[in-house]
């Protein structure tokens, strides 16, 4: 009789349907650690049970399946309190089959536990480990700029907690981001140090493409930032904005409420980036004149902003939460609060603000070519219903009322 005859005889002996019995089989063949464990276990009830066999009748410490199993434990695992010993030669020859056997046993199972881990470690160096992160961020794509936006959202994320009063190791919020790029591992390893208040993780490929997003957990993310790429091209070579364009599409064909914002290098793509469904852009030298100007018709202005935005300057820009006592009263009476509490300059509000979609554009009664455009569009998978997007209320008037869906935009001293 064939091997695999007298394993389907075994699993019907079981009662095990030929789907469990597969879903086993693979999963030993996949896992070597559970495998050997179970060799272990099945070692163990075994050996335990023979002994049972030959010491229950003249051996009063070895008398029940309980303490079998106890002696089995401390024989395989090589501890040997001593306080059950076999007596018979039958017993004492299964306990040495048991002792060499769980040195093996044992040796094999930590031996496989160190080699997954240095195996997991050396992916994970090298950019192609999975990432199991959850409502992190995707930095994709990597220049000059990249530690910039880095150390940008680490301040972020620390003003965050000291605004939280999560102060402390352990108290500390981290914000996980994942790097997608060309880059070697060599050259990445230096870039993800220097940020204690963010996660990071390395993904090596070409973001554009679906099984490198994959790994990065793109499906579970919270946003990607999308910035020229000069990683993985030769010296010399500028980056274009097809890449990001492409990104875009498979982001977007991905995970369609995915968040995506990109950094454009020539305006001449700023509608294809909006047509691939990005969701806002940073265009390149858009307020050069102005700030140029500025200097001129009204020096500080430009300062002002350099020390808002830049990330070594004492004050920045956020927006917090506000209090639910104040849902309901005035834009004066939170200023106040601010500015005497955190010592906080509010400046306006920023709230979701409805958008016109395509179910506000049909008719109300939904003719056969109403219904026909909605399932077309349900189909491929574009919402219909209301989208929603950012609505600035900047130097709101003073008897302006707080709403529920507001968040407080404020000017605040970092405190370390």
């Amino acid at each position: 009789m064939s091997l695999r005859k007298r394993l389907d005889r075994f699993r019907q002996r079981l009662g095990i349907s030929y789907r469990l019995w597969r879903r086993l089989t693979l999963l030993i063949g996949q896992h070597p650690i559970v495998l050997l464990i179970g060799a272990i276990a099945g070692l163990l009830v075994g050996a335990s049970t023979l002994v049972l066999l030959f010491e229950a009748r003249s051996n009063e410490s070895i008398s029940s399946f309980g303490e079998a199993i106890w002696y089995g434990i401390v024989t395989i695992t090589t501890v040997g309190y001593g306080d059950e010993v076999p007596r018979t030669p039958g017993g004492r020859a299964v306990g040495a089959v048991l002792m060499f056997s769980g040195v093996v046993l044992f040796s094999l199972l930590t031996g496989t536990i160190s080699s997954l881990l240095v195996a997991r470690r050396i992916l994970e160096g090298q950019g192609l480990e999975e990432i199991q992160l959850t409502d992190h961020l995707l930095l994709c794509g990597w220049n000059v700029d990249a530690p910039l936006i880095l150390a940008a959202l680490n301040r972020g994320v620390d003003g965050e907690n000291l605004r939280s009063g999560r102060v402390g190791r352990a108290a500390r919020q981290r914000l996980g981001v994942v790097l997608i790029n060309d880059l070697a591992p060599g050259d990445i390893e230096g870039e993800l140090r220097g940020y204690p208040n963010l996660e990071l993780h390395y993904v090596r490929g070409n973001y554009t493409l679906e099984s490198v997003l994959n790994r990065a957990g793109a499906e579970r993310a919270r946003a990607a930032l999308l910035v020229p790429d000069t990683s993985g091209l030769p010296p010399g070579t500028a980056p274009s904005d097809d890449r990001a364009l492409l990104g875009t599409l498979t982001l977007k064909g991905m995970m369609p409420t995915l968040k995506v914002y990109v950094h454009l290098l020539s305006r001449d793509n700023l509608a294809h980036l909006r047509r691939a469904g990005a969701d806002d852009l940073v265009v390149p030298n858009e307020y050069t004149a102005s700030l140029l100007a500025g200097h001129v018709l009204a020096p500080g202005v430009p300062q002002t902003f350099n020390e808002l935005l830049n990330t070594d300057g004492i004050n920045d820009l956020s927006h917090v939460p506000i209090p639910p006592e104040f849902i309901g009263r005035t834009m004066l009476d939170l200023l106040t609060y601010f500015k005497a509490t955190q010592d906080w300059l509010l400046v306006g509000f920023v709230q979701p603000a409805p958008v016109i979609g395509i179910a506000q554009v049909l008719s109300g009664d939904y003719s056969a070519i109403d219904e026909f455009i909605q399932r077309k569009f349900q189909e491929a998978g574009i919402s219909t219903g209301v989208s929603r997007d950012l609505r600035l209320n900047l130097n709101p008037a003073i008897d302006y009322v707080i709403q529920d869906i507001d968040r407080a935009i404020v000017i605040g001293t970092q405190r370390g």
